[in-house]
């Protein structure tokens, strides 16, 4: 049985840990639809098996075909997007950083139009909401200098 890892984990030491433990190929997420098509068409090694794998995309996930492209339907996206918003601002507020630390909420390494199209949909509203809840951008900026402190703070292996 041939498997793809798909993980918000995009380092080269997580690809070599997937293919490792079994994995034939490793696709870090935020990954285009079109681009996992075409990993499992090369896994499956028949391109006759794409429609039958698009088929079985449809039918699990709530997607959108357009005549170039796959997505997701966009209420599950914004969905999504503000729930991971408001998490990591609660996060941030209460100093517990979990998921700020875990996932990226901007990929620097993607093509402009998404690095634009997270910072707006993402980071400025991550922003701005931070501003409304911290009461200003001065008391944002202190909790992050709290932040940079602590990761220093336990990468100096201080306990």
């Amino acid at each position: 049985m041939k498997a793809i890892a798909l993980t918000a984990y995009a380092g080269e030491v997580d690809q070599q840990q997937a293919l490792h433990t079994g994995f034939q190929q490793h696709l870090a997420k935020l990954v285009e639809p079109d681009a996992l098509v075409q990993v499992i068409a090369q896994q499956e090694n028949d391109k006759k098996k794409v429609p039958e794998t698009l088929d079985l995309l449809e039918r699990r996930l709530p997607i959108e075909k357009s005549a170039e492209r796959l997505t997701l339907q966009p209420v599950i996206i914004e969905y999504m997007t503000e729930r991971l918003i408001g998490e990591i601002c609660e996060e941030i507020e209460n100093g517990n950083i979990k998921l700020f630390n875990k996932y990226a909420l901007f990929k620097a390494l993607a093509k402009d139009y998404i690095r634009e199209s997270q910072s707006n949909l993402i980071l400025k509203p991550v922003e701005n909401r931070l501003i409304f809840i911290l009461r200003g951008k001065s008391n944002v900026e202190a909790q992050f200098q709290k932040f940079h402190f602590l990761i220093a703070f336990s990468l100096s292996g201080v306990k």
